[in-house]
């Protein structure tokens, strides 16, 4: 989910009553924007590609929403994200993408350790990790 589209985020822990569904552990409630009476529109760019370059990634991200009227009370809104990586730098570091080997989708946020090492790191939202430093 991009995240210019989450008008609010709620995060709510402990015990919680029927309307919850009796969790025991914690509630996160998502509430996405909607569309208005007036156009209006975001475009944020993220890009490794400014780093140092020892320490590119070429990891790229783009994320973009846009929302207002349709005809009288009727509105849209709609946000995307692009993430791509380019691979084809060969510069001898090598280059993690982490997935779930059932589905082949992306892990983000799963930890790579070196093994026999202290280097470590989190992947980014793609599951994409570049160790730079062995």
């Amino acid at each position: 989910m991009p995240t210019n589209s989450l008008e609010q985020v709620d995060v709510t822990v402990g015990g919680f009553a029927a309307e919850f569904g009796h969790a025991q552990s914690g509630v996160i409630s998502y509430v996405t924007r909607s569309g208005g009476t007036r156009f209006t529109g975001a475009l944020e760019i993220q890009t490794a590609q400014l780093a140092p370059e020892s320490y590119r990634t070429n990891w790229n991200r783009l994320e973009l929403n846009l929302g207002g009227p349709v005809y009288g009370p009727l509105s849209f809104f709609v946000a995307g994200t692009l993430t791509g990586s380019q691979a084809s730098k060969d510069d001898g570091f090598p280059r993690v993408w982490v997935t779930d080997a059932a589905t082949g989708e992306p892990i983000p946020g799963a930890m790579v350790r070196v093994e026999g090492t202290t280097l470590a790191n989190i992947t980014n939202t793609a599951g994409f990790y570049f160790v730079n430093e062995v």
